[in-house]
């Protein structure tokens, strides 16, 4: 956690002094923010939804050999190219 709270502060203070790249990282593709808030926010709440999707699709697609760990002839212990142990 104290690595995403990390990332939000670096990225919102780098948007912060780019003002229309943060404008781009909020609005694109989504459409336009809701009034009174700070693009610099805004993208980096995006950057870090991110990172958190990408994680989701690592541990899916089990780029940390999670499955690994799992009992020989568990369920989990298959892979899509033979047993995976």
């Amino acid at each position: 956690m104290k690595r995403l709270v990390d990332l939000y502060n670096k990225v919102r203070q780098e948007y912060g002094k780019n003002p229309k790249l943060a404008m781009q990282m909020a609005t694109d593709p989504i459409g336009a923010i809701a009034a009174g808030t700070q693009a610099a926010e805004m993208a980096a709440w995006a950057v870090v939804g991110n990172v958190l999707l990408n994680l989701d699709e690592a541990f899916a697609n089990d780029d940390f050999g999670l499955i690994r760990l799992a009992p020989r002839g568990h369920a989990s212990a298959k892979r899509k190219h033979g047993d995976g142990l």
